[in-house]
């Protein structure tokens, strides 16, 4: 079986260790996604404090593995 590179944005941005621009509490993983132009549109929210914020992805970004 041979690998083909994926050039779309990986399932697994959603484990995006951001940290809460409140608390500075890690979070683990995003509560949703939604395309938008160039890139996607990820949502956190913190367990600890409840804040929630939004990041950008632009479409070709490589994020660590």
């Amino acid at each position: 079986m041979s690998r083909r590179k994926f050039d779309g944005i990986h399932a697994a941005n959603f484990l995006g260790f951001q940290q809460c621009r409140q608390c500075k509490e890690t979070i683990f993983a995003a509560v949703g996604a939604m395309p938008v132009p160039g890139g996607i549109l990820f949502k956190w929210r913190c367990d600890l404090c409840d804040h929630q914020f939004e990041t950008v992805q632009a479409a070709g970004e490589q994020v660590a593995a």
